[in-house]
């Protein structure tokens, strides 16, 4: 979800905190920490971080540090912002579910949810075995000695859980191609021509994606499935209350509120826009986190993108 994450986040967050001026007061520094996926533009991404310390400073009326950090999808980026929490350099985060886990499983309470972002009306996340429809294939069993390409391997394991196949992976499939699903053109791309057989991804991704080239029309998808939960802004404990309350309500207004109307196109690729956070809508997403864990399912994807990723 890395490059999603960046490109829409990052966009809709700046303009949802430009909803009004205060005058900056001195006080604390709230400081807000953004991931941002190694290999974007170094200078587009940092400037709309910034961007967004100066709209928070004025919203806010306190003085807002804002900062990024890259990260490669081999890191444990939960760690990484622990780190930051511990070291006082975190209040506020955009976070996936994963994360947000890593942090109450290092430290329960340490971060609160405030808002989600809802793509084609849900808060969850679906996702979808796509192969080419010339194939035929149409459950998972036929699948079995075919070419699996992707780098999420947890929504794949996931899958064969949900079906009762043990087996790993690698085994299961004639081979594991690494492809740089952060970007799902790429995944979409290795399918049409044939280097892979299958991948499972977020069906939001491929939806928002499959009319950039005709040849996408061959695939399809089948054998959907609840997976995850979308991106979470999270504060941490000890965050003045009126700012977190502030911050909900700008972010929960903001598809409706002309000041945002620039933004109105994002919205509606979408299908969706921030709501208040929802704790039983993570149930599926908490199942996952924990087999994941249990499992090591995590690891095998860190593992698996490390080996491969540089290649």
């Amino acid at each position: 979800m890395g490059a999603v994450r960046n490109a829409f986040i990052a966009a809709v967050l700046l303009a949802a905190i430009h909803s009004s001026a205060i005058a900056t007061v001195s006080e604390k520094p709230l400081k807000l920490v953004m991931p941002i996926a190694a290999g974007l533009s170094m200078g587009s991404t940092s400037q709309i971080v910034k961007d967004i310390g100066k709209a928070l400073e004025k919203r806010l009326s306190r003085k807002v540090e804002s900062s990024e950090f890259r990260y490669t999808r081999d890191m444990d980026i939960a760690k990484v912002l622990y780190g930051k929490i511990k070291n006082g350099e975190l209040d506020l985060a955009l976070v996936a579910p994963r994360e947000y886990f890593g942090l109450q499983k290092m430290e329960k309470d340490l971060v609160t949810p405030i808002v989600t972002v809802t793509f084609f009306g849900k808060p969850t996340i679906t996702a979808c075995v796509y192969t080419r429809k010339t194939d035929g294939i149409k459950t998972l069993s036929s699948l079995k000695g075919k070419k699996w390409g992707g780098a999420s391997i947890i929504p794949l394991r996931y899958l064969m859980h949900k079906n009762g196949v043990a087996e790993p992976p690698s085994k299961y499939f004639s081979s594991m191609i690494y492809v740089a699903d952060e970007n799902v053109i790429n995944a979409l791309n290795a399918l049409v021509s044939k280097k892979i057989d299958v991948f499972v991804l977020g069906s939001f991704q491929v939806d928002m994606s499959k009319n950039a080239d005709k040849r996408f029309n061959e695939i399809e998808a089948t054998n959907c499935f609840e997976y995850d939960h979308s991106w979470l802004i999270v504060y941490k404990k000890g965050t003045p209350p009126d700012a977190v309350e502030k911050i909900k309500q700008t972010f929960i207004n903001a598809h409706k509120d002309k000041e945002f109307a620039q933004f109105k196109f994002i919205f509606a690729a979408i299908q969706g826009h921030f709501v208040a956070y929802d704790p039983a809508r993570m149930k599926t997403a908490q199942e996952v986190f924990n087999l994941s864990t249990k499992n090591k399912w995590d690891q095998e994807e860190r593992k698996f993108i490390k080996a491969n990723m540089d290649k």
